[in-house]
């Protein structure tokens, strides 16, 4: 069977799908990246919210809490 030239709609054709599933590709891509930055800002806004909760918690505990008296020296036996 002898070879044989492709048509001008043919080539279209063929460039067009090549086309697409480059532009297909590219959105795909960007859906990866939107989700990504989407779940690290939701990350980064958990984080801010427990550590605010944190140290709203640890500020209105503190005060209730008295301090530890300092542990007492004890002697070594050395003299003085």
């Amino acid at each position: 069977m002898p070879y044989r030239e492709p048509t001008k709609g043919e080539l279209f054709r063929k460039k067009l799908a090549i086309y697409l599933m480059g532009v297909a590709i590219g959105l795909i891509m960007l859906g990866f990246f939107h989700q990504a930055r989407q779940r690290a800002a939701q990350q980064y806004q958990q984080q801010q919210a427990q550590q605010a909760g944190q140290s709203a918690g640890s500020e209105s505990a503190a005060p209730a809490k008295s301090p530890a008296p300092a542990p007492a020296p004890t002697s070594s036996g050395s003299a003085e």
